[in-house]
């Protein structure tokens, strides 16, 4: 959110926010991750399991991804230094997946956009009450190695009431040869057939070694920017 209003109010003057966004980063910034940090532990498990209830339905699958799954594969829990719980499916399937979280008492805080692909939502942020927020991300099949998206915000973004504009939207291609089920404290959770292959086409071929100073936003392998066009709508 404070991010969020450094960038609206200094997206003229590049010099100024980068200043505004160091102070921060290394200010309150601290405070503000260790307590997502905090938040995002302390949710992780019930997640895994709800997400696990959720998947036993026999139309679609959703799985740990990205930091969750490493931290899933790697240290049998919750990265330390992670801020978000992450989840994929493939995007063919999300509407019957919103159906039905929302028929469990889930709702949909924010979802993010490609205009350029008509209007198509590629992200949705999720909220289960009493347990916990997650982002679920989409997994397309139609090329030769799959393929999900992120949005960043820079200098191009334009701040609105319930919005934002002018996200760069990037395409990030991961080896998925399909799902496997595992047992994790008891429960069954669908995760990468090729796990091992599948994150380090993420985070390197040592991935098995914890990196705090590893960045989503750095990081350029098997990444294509798409454009400028996408956009985050936020629901009440």
């Amino acid at each position: 959110m404070i991010l969020s209003r450094i960038s609206k109010y200094t997206s003229k003057c590049a010099l100024l926010h980068k200043l505004l966004v160091f102070v921060y980063r290394h200010t309150i910034g601290k405070v503000v991750d260790r307590h997502r940090s905090n938040k995002m532990s302390n949710s992780f498990e019930a997640l895994i399991v709800y997400i696990s209830g959720m998947s036993s339905s026999p139309s679609y699958e959703i799985w740990p991804a990205f930091g969750t799954l490493l931290g899933l594969h790697r240290d049998n829990g919750p990265i330390s230094h992670d801020l978000d719980i992450d989840f994929a499916a493939y995007h063919s399937n999300r509407d019957i997946i919103l159906s039905n979280l929302k028929v469990n008492g889930a709702k949909v805080l924010k979802s993010y956009y490609h205009e350029g692909l008509g209007n198509a939502a590629l992200q949705d942020v999720i909220e289960v009450p009493g347990v916990g927020e997650f982002d679920l991300f989409y997994f397309f099949d139609d090329e030769v190695v799959p393929y999900y998206h992120d949005f960043i915000t820079g200098n191009s973004s334009i701040y609105i009431k319930n919005e934002i504009r002018g996200l760069t939207i990037r395409k990030i291609y991961l080896p998925l040869a399909g799902l496997k089920k595992i047992q994790w404290k008891g429960f069954s959770v669908y995760v990468p057939m090729n796990i091992e292959e599948h994150l380090a086409a993420r985070y390197g071929e040592d991935f098995m070694i914890p990196n705090a100073r590893w960045s989503y936003k750095s990081d350029r392998k098997n990444i294509i920017t798409i454009g400028n066009d996408g956009y985050m709508r936020k629901f009440s």
